[in-house]
């Protein structure tokens, strides 16, 4: 070549799929951290955090949420109209979830040792911790009956409570019965 040859370059651009698998109670974590990535890729996550009001980009957001979820979740969200709050509610349900079954745990555990009759201990003592056990059963019980009738009244139109609004509600109040368990 002589010394008047022009190198040029090439772009080639290229099409990357990108993926995040379906979201289930396990994975949570991983999932966010997965949806967060795919998102900034694709230069959206600013939509999410709200400085971006652009109605295409929340739309093509929740096009990429949506995949992920599973049919029962994504039933529940598509009620939402920003993406900001389809992902706020799905952080509340599964983080929800996890510190419920951190916390059941713990209390099984605590009641599992709870339940050892000792030598020097009465019938009427064990009877008592028995009976104590039964007590956090039933509540538990009316919670999930609440939740029923919550759900039942959405149907009907008589409560005006959201799905995420009470996903806390029964989360904090779930957290305070195991609170009074430790006493």
């Amino acid at each position: 070549m002589t010394g008047n040859a022009v190198a040029s370059t090439v772009r080639v651009q290229r099409s990357v799929s990108l993926q995040c698998p379906k979201l289930m109670e396990i994975n949570y974590t991983s999932w966010s951290i997965l949806v967060e990535t795919m998102l900034r890729a694709h230069c959206l996550w600013k939509t999410v955090l709200g400085e971006d009001e652009d109605e295409k980009q929340n739309y093509t957001t929740k096009a990429i949420i949506y995949p992920t979820l599973p049919e029962d979740v994504l039933l529940q969200v598509t009620e939402y109209k920003d993406a900001q709050d389809v992902l706020d509610s799905i952080k509340i349900w599964y983080l929800g979830i996890e510190v419920m079954k951190k916390g059941r745990l713990q209390t099984l555990r605590g009641e599992l040792e709870w339940l050892k009759m000792k030598d020097n201990k009465r019938i009427n003592v064990f009877s008592g911790k028995i009976i104590g056990m039964v007590k956090v059963v039933d509540t538990e019980e009316v919670m999930e009956g609440t939740m029923k009738e919550v759900e039942e009244a959405e149907e009907e139109e008589k409560f005006e409570v959201t799905k995420v609004e009470f996903s806390v509600m029964i989360v904090e109040i779930w957290a305070l019965s195991y609170e009074c368990t430790k006493c």
